[in-house]
This record gives structure tokens, sequence and C-alpha cells, in this order.
């Protein structure tokens, strides 16, 4: 049966792009190049296809995904018949595509599908020695703060994606969060989602993994001296055993480097899947300032009942 198998690339609408490109070559030492006949820029992160895109606009936040799927006519015909009302595209709206189509998921996310795509630009490796790990496991991962969580994870769970872990996380005390992982091969999470009814955007971080845990650290302190804003400081998960920190981007939302993340085996259906009750092991300590908008949030929804 036909499922999604790769994420290859987000979509960011942005409004400063030449705060990302600066942001691009401190953190990961990688250019931002323009799509030619197009108003997209892309990062490429290896010469698979998979990338980060950027489109300049308001949002500063995900637009779009692109997904991998196995089997794009079946694929397509099942969500016709489920009612997903997908669209085939056309031809180039979807870099190397040789056919794709895009429908909306329960939270209203476009979403991009194909059978294989390609960046318009070369690879060019990273000039801070960075090794990205991304090929037949997509380009790292997303999370994603949903408004109407069950409805996402049925719909994923549905077409393919499967359930690595949960977590129930108190981030402060009046707000707590449930965030599921969905894999969709070895990697260990292609996308999480938290529930969460009240946030200022659609997406929390995106991640990039790295070869090893000596390049995140290297990379930490490279970022500090180039006054990039840490978010969370170097910790490891309890659920993928990644070591990893996040910053802040120039969208707002978070962008986390990590390496040495645990694979999962999507074919295993006797797989014990997990719950775990905090973010980190050790570690992605947070500052008593970045608690402030999370309090925020909790009063609100306190007070709205959400």
């Amino acid at each position: 049966m036909a499922r999604l198998t790769r994420l290859v690339y987000p979509v960011f609408e942005v409004k400063n792009l030449a705060r990302w490109q600066q942001f691009a070559q401190e953190m990961y030492g990688l250019p931002i190049q323009s799509v030619p006949g197009s108003d997209a820029h892309e990062m490429v992160l290896d010469e698979t296809g998979c990338r980060v895109v950027f489109r300049q606009g308001k949002a500063d936040d995900l637009v779009c995904v692109g997904w991998e799927t196995d089997d794009i006519e079946d694929l397509f015909a099942r969500m016709s018949s489920d009612g997903v009302d997908p669209a085939w595209l056309d031809a180039g709206v979807v870099q190397g595509a040789q056919k794709a189509f895009r429908f909306l998921d329960p939270d209203g996310l476009p979403v991009e599908v194909f059978k294989a795509s390609r960046s318009a630009n070369d690879f060019v490796p990273s000039d801070q020695g960075l090794t990205f790990c991304a090929g037949d496991m997509g380009f790292g991962h997303i999370t994603i703060m949903s408004k109407h969580f069950d409805a996402v994870e049925a719909f994923y769970r549905k077409y393919g994606l499967g359930v690595s872990d949960y977590i129930d996380w108190e981030i402060i005390k009046g707000l707590e969060l449930h965030i599921a992982f969905f894999h969709a091969n070895a990697r260990h999470h292609s996308m999480a989602v938290g529930r969460m009814p009240v946030f200022p955007k659609r997406l929390h971080h995106f991640m990039l993994e790295v070869e090893d845990r000596h390049q995140v650290g290297v990379s930490f302190d490279r970022i500090r001296k180039a006054g990039i804003k840490v978010k969370n400081e170097i910790g490891v998960h309890p659920n993928d055993r990644s070591f990893t920190f996040y910053v802040k981007s120039p969208s707002g939302f978070e962008a986390e480097l990590g390496a040495e993340g645990l694979h999962v085996d999507p074919e295993d259906p006797d797989r014990e899947i997990c719950q775990y009750h905090d973010l980190s092991i050790w570690g992605h300590k947070m500052t008593k300032l970045d608690t402030l908008p999370l309090k925020a949030v909790a009063t609100y929804m306190k007070l709205t009942g959400s």
C-alpha cells in the first residue's frame, strides 16, 4: 500500500532572507541560493535532493512540506477516495519531479507529494566542516504545534507514518505538552506533532543532523561566538537519544542541530511504543527569560479554557 517514505524539504516563508543567508552561513556553513525561474531560494543539504526551501513573505513560519512516496498514483487515488481532495500540480512546480500533487492536512498545512525530486542547485559542502545525515532518511525533522492533534495523528498514520513514541511533558507549571513522534523510515522521527491549541507559530523547530557529537560541540561554540541566540543548551533527549542544542532562527521559530539519534525499524510490527515524561535526560537548559512566553501561553489557555 502506498505511503509517505521520506521528508525531503520544508518550505519557510520568511520576512528577511538576508538575515537567513547570514544565519545559514554561521550556523551550517551553507549558502542559500536562488532557484532559477522561481521566487524561491534553497539551502541544499546533500546530493539526494534534501534541502530547505525559502520564500519571501510575511508568515515567518512553515508554509509547506515536501514528501516522497513509493507509489504516487496509488496514494493519489487513496486520498481522493478518502475525501482528502488532492490536486495534481503543473510540471515544474516541484523541482525535478515528473509528477506531483498537493493537499491540505487536517491542520491546513499544504503538503506536496512526489516520487522523486531534486534541488535546483548543486550541493556545496559546508565550509564549517559539517557533514549532514540526510539521504535515504530525509532532510531531518520538523516539529509542528497542532490545533487538531487527534485528526493529524490519525491522518499521517493512515498514510504510512509510524509512531516511534510519545512524550508528555510539563514544560512549566500549568502548561503540559503531548508530543507524538512519527517515522517514515529508519530516522527516529521525520515529524513530531505537539498538541498545542494556542501557539504563535505552526512550526516549533526544525532539526538538521550531523555526523557526530564533535560537530555539534564545535558548532555550539561557534554560534555563541557569532552571537546567535541559544534557546536550549546542549542536552540529550530520552526517546531518540540525540545529542542536540536549539537556537532562535531569524524567523523566530527554533533550529535544532544534533547528532547520533537512534534509528527505528519501520517494518517491525512488534516494536514497543514507549511514553516518556521529560524532554531531556540531561541538559537543554533554558534561561528564565525564555520561559516568559510559555508562561503567557499557559495563562491564556487557563483563562480561555483552551
